[in-house]
């Protein structure tokens, strides 16, 4: 484990907000379009403008909490903490943050199924092995950095290439979820 760095947003523990809307997530799963997609561009959100929530129709059942923890948080960047952190923008923009909390709180979760009912998932088990290590920002920067994210300071991008070559030899990323603005 790596001491504590600069990515403060990875480290909180999820709200009671998030957890509840965790089992509204799940609940409304029911509804939810399913499709594969990857990740949102900007959108210019607008009064009351609302998110869809889009996810994979192979997703394992046994996966869908921790992915609809993923789409909850970046559902709740897109409509409220992006402009929270960015208090001049007039239009949403993907960030690096919104990736790493979301991957974070997807981890948590599945950390917590495994525990609690014995599950396995290849992808999410290794995410929770990236989380556990402290490389989980240097993990979303590799493999999820999308070309306007300003690299962020503190990343041990050297450590985490030699790290991976000897724990994540055989693993495949995934993006199972994702969110959409919509109409009104």
């Amino acid at each position: 484990m790596h001491p504590a760095r600069t990515f403060e947003a990875a480290n909180r523990e999820p709200s009671r907000f998030q957890y509840h809307l965790l089992v509204g997530l799940i609940v409304s799963y029911a509804f939810i379009l399913t499709v594969t997609v990857g990740c949102a561009t900007s959108t210019a959100p607008t009064l009351n403008q609302k998110t869809k929530i889009l996810i994979d129709q192979s997703t394992p059942k046994d996966a869908l909490p921790a992915w609809l923890i993923y789409a909850g948080e970046r559902s709740l960047w897109m409509k409220t903490k992006f402009y929270q952190e960015h208090p001049s923008a007039s239009s949403y923009r993907y960030t690096f943050r919104e990736e790493l909390d979301a991957r974070n709180y997807c981890a948590r979760i599945w950390i917590e199924l495994k525990e609690k009912n014995g599950l396995q998932n290849r992808y999410l088990d290794d995410l929770i092995l990236v989380q556990k290590s402290g490389f989980l920002p240097e993990y979303v920067w590799s493999y999820f950095r999308s070309d306007d994210w300003v690299k962020p300071e503190g990343l041990l991008l050297d450590d985490f290439d030699k790290w991976r070559s000897v724990h994540l030899t055989e693993h495949i990323p995934e993006t199972r979820a994702n969110v959409l603005f919509t109409g009104n």
